[in-house]
């Protein structure tokens, strides 16, 4: 939204032309606004789930690479946790794909709240969810609380049923990690850390 005036001398009797000139720069400076609007647009839904905006895939990928550039000139404990919902399939073939979407976008606010403002929380597609924490303690022991004490948390946030669309729904999850202090290849860790979910 915007405002284009056109400032006349005291006395000027307006001209058809001079409204139309003017409308017709309003016309072209919104055609310009609703093209840098759209290729933002377009830009964010690259690196973002469009169900619940988190970040998805590419972007935890790129961020994860930069970690690991980062991790070869500082020491520092990084993890990635792989998160899949149990029976999600089955809320979706009862109360249909709108009360699934309903819940991912709760998950993801909830799991807003507690994760790390220096961590990327991802939403990979479907149930599937990844946390990327960066920077915890260089000591192992400590390295290895901060991560029990992130999946204790989000084990108590999503313990509380939700309300959705009238249906009252309970989940669980199971988790992945791969903790990360080495440089190592970015596609390889998220597999790793999957894996490690499957077998969990």
């Amino acid at each position: 939204m915007g405002v284009l005036s056109l400032y006349l001398a005291a006395g000027h009797k307006k001209q058809q032309n001079e409204i139309s000139f003017l409308k017709r720069v309003a016309e072209v400076l919104a055609l310009g606004v609703s093209r840098i609007q759209a290729e933002k647009k377009l830009q964010f839904l690259a690196y973002h789930n469009d169900l619940t905006k988190l970040p998805n895939r590419l972007l935890l990928l790129d961020r994860l690479r930069q970690l690991i550039l980062l991790g070869k000139r500082q020491v520092f404990y990084s993890a990635i946790i792989y998160i899949n919902f149990d029976r999600f399939s089955k809320i979706n073939d009862l109360f249909g794909n709108s009360v699934g979407d309903a819940l991912l976008i709760e998950i993801a606010q909830r799991f807003n709240c507690i994760v790390r403002h220096e961590d990327t929380l991802a939403h990979l597609g479907e149930d599937q969810f990844a946390i990327l924490m960066t920077h915890i303690k260089a000591n192992h022991n400590q390295a290895m609380h901060d991560i029990q004490t992130l999946i204790h948390r989000l084990q108590l946030i999503i313990a509380d049923d939700f309300q959705i669309g009238g249906h009252e729904l309970m989940i669980t999850f199971c988790v992945g990690i791969v903790v990360n202090d080495a440089c190592k290849n970015p596609d390889n860790l998220l597999r790793q850390a999957k894996t490690a979910m499957y077998q969990a």
